[in-house]
């Protein structure tokens, strides 16, 4: 399931919901279990140490620190600890009432978010893990705040990791049409490459760059066309070629636009005023 941050805050601002029980568990190495299913309620997993590998209704999750991972109730089941160490985890469980559960869907699916690896969270699981087991009135309200402290705290972590991915993947697409201007780049080409739809990447970069990233490769190329009309010989044809261009005549008609005079302007006043 696709997650959108915003929508699943507000979902778990506004719902009712009941902790059932959370513990931290270990798991040694080399164990497997097939063909099983969760619990009756909802179930959230926060890796402490190891690896483990878990399949929720066919869709496969690698397990590791640093990663929140849900599941809903009763969904199919496979697990496997991976590697020579042993499995830490601590796993949650909690209740919505049934008149909630289609207005909050997050409750009934499988997902994972990348909060990276926070002590704070770490910190509030321990204190939730000692509520739980002295539980009274008392306890179970404290159980609450703290659980919704922990989900507060890995929706800012993954808020923010996702947009520090986002600013490293413009980063790189910046870098690479810097070194690939002159070939036929494209705005789906770009983004495929980074499995994005076009939609997704222009989004991102005018994000992080202010302009988009078409405007941005033309932008290079007419930086670029402008320091070979200065420092060559080489005519507005090959120059056009050079970077990117095939068409002559349009790259003429674009650069003009771009800069305010023509190659063909610019070359002969250079030409005048260095000969």
């Amino acid at each position: 399931m696709k997650v959108n941050i915003d929508d699943m805050a507000d979902g778990f601002s506004r719902i009712s919901f009941n902790i059932v029980d959370a513990g931290r568990f270990v798991i040694e190495p080399g164990r497997k279990s097939f063909a099983t299913y969760t619990a009756a309620a909802s179930g959230i997993i926060f890796p402490l140490r190891g690896k483990a590998r878990m399949t929720f209704e066919g869709v496969t999750y690698e397990m590791e620190p640093g990663r929140f991972f849900h599941a809903g109730p009763r969904m199919t089941l496979d697990k496997e600890v991976l590697g020579e160490s042993t499995w830490e985890f601590v796993l949650i469980h909690y209740k919505i009432p049934d008149s909630e559960k289609y207005t909050f869907p997050y409750a009934l699916s499988h997902y994972e978010l990348d909060s990276g690896y926070s002590p704070r969270i770490n910190d509030m699981l321990q204190r939730l893990c000692h509520t739980c087991r002295m539980p009274s009135n008392l306890q179970a309200l404290r159980a609450k705040s703290l659980f919704l402290s922990v989900m507060d705290e890995v929706l800012t972590c993954s808020t923010n990791r996702g947009k520090e991915s986002g600013r490293s993947l413009v980063e790189q697409s910046i870098e690479y049409m810097d070194n690939h201007y002159m070939e036929q780049l494209t705005i789906p080409k770009l983004a495929g490459q980074y499995g994005l739809s076009s939609k997704q990447f222009a989004y991102l970069f005018q994000k992080h760059v202010k302009m988009s990233p078409n405007e941005y490769l033309i932008s290079q190329r007419m930086k670029r066309a402008k320091e070979l009309l200065c420092t060559t010989t080489c005519s507005v044809s090959e120059i056009s070629d050079y970077v990117g261009y095939s068409d002559s005549y349009y790259f003429s008609k674009l650069f003009k636009k771009r800069t305010g005079t023509s190659p063909s302007t610019l070359r002969n006043f250079l030409e005048k005023n260095t000969g």
